[in-house]
């Protein structure tokens, strides 16, 4: 590992990145320790440049409907998600996946909605190269 107080944070996920060398090739390239996303690689001073300039890809808003018996769901191609009140009239977030099927309790419907995005936007990020 390098010095990493010139690279930025990474722009997917906000973890710290930090700076290879692969002294064999002769290049460089930068890779997130939380995410893995990784730059291209080449000069120290094009990746630095490259992953310093890199923006987000930006994963558009999960689009709700209520025509199932009142909950709120979503359909993706990633999961599907449904909020319902549980007894004690919190809302639930259920996500359906081919790796999990669970219910979160949340304090109220937009933090359910918001936890519902954050694992969307986390599953469509991790397919990215």
């Amino acid at each position: 590992m390098t010095d990493t107080h010139q690279l930025k944070l990474c722009p997917f996920c906000g973890g710290i990145p930090y700076l290879a060398n692969v002294e064999m090739a002769g290049c460089s390239y930068v890779v997130c320790t939380d995410c893995r996303m990784q730059s291209d690689d080449g000069s120290q001073d094009r990746v630095i440049n490259s992953w310093n300039t890199r923006t987000p890809p930006i994963v558009k808003p999960l689009v709700w409907d209520t025509a199932r018996g009142g909950n709120l769901f979503c359909l993706t191609t990633v999961a599907d998600y449904t909020i319902r009140e549980d007894e004690d009239g919190f809302p639930e977030l259920e996500i359906k996946s081919c790796d999990a099927e669970e219910w979160e309790t949340h304090q109220d419907v937009c933090v359910a909605k918001a936890a519902a995005h954050a694992d969307y936007t986390y599953r469509i990020l991790e397919a990215l190269e």
